[in-house]
């Protein structure tokens, strides 16, 4: 989330309405007076599921291992979490790669139930 602009984030999206949930989060943080964040997230495991030449679902463990935002210029440390496993469906449109959608997947969920 290091764009300020939902727009830029929107436009990552093949349906703008995908991403509803990321662009309210980046505008919680504007509103709070945060200019920036960084974080760094650990890959702890990986999946690819290829559907067809021009769709990819991935299965995404991971945790949100540190992160730092900017406020009226100072400098403070966000919490991190646990690990996460999602699902991330993207499509390829032209040359770029969106998103199609990300949904939280019970971590025993097995692959081939990914929607």
């Amino acid at each position: 989330m290091g764009t300020r602009r939902p727009a830029l984030l929107r436009a990552l999206y093949v349906d703008p309405r995908a991403a509803r949930a990321d662009v309210g989060l980046l505008r919680t943080w504007l509103g709070r007076g945060m200019s920036g964040v960084v974080m760094s997230h650990q890959l702890l495991a990986y999946e690819v599921q290829v559907d067809r030449d021009d769709r990819v679902r991935l299965r995404v463990t991971q945790r949100l291992a540190w992160a730092v935002a900017t406020s009226n210029g100072a400098a403070r440390k966000l919490p991190h979490d646990g690990a996460q496993v999602q699902e991330v469906v993207l499509r390829k449109v032209g040359e770029e790669w969106l998103v199609v959608r990300v949904r939280s997947v019970p971590p025993e969920e097995p692959v081939s139930q990914l929607r």
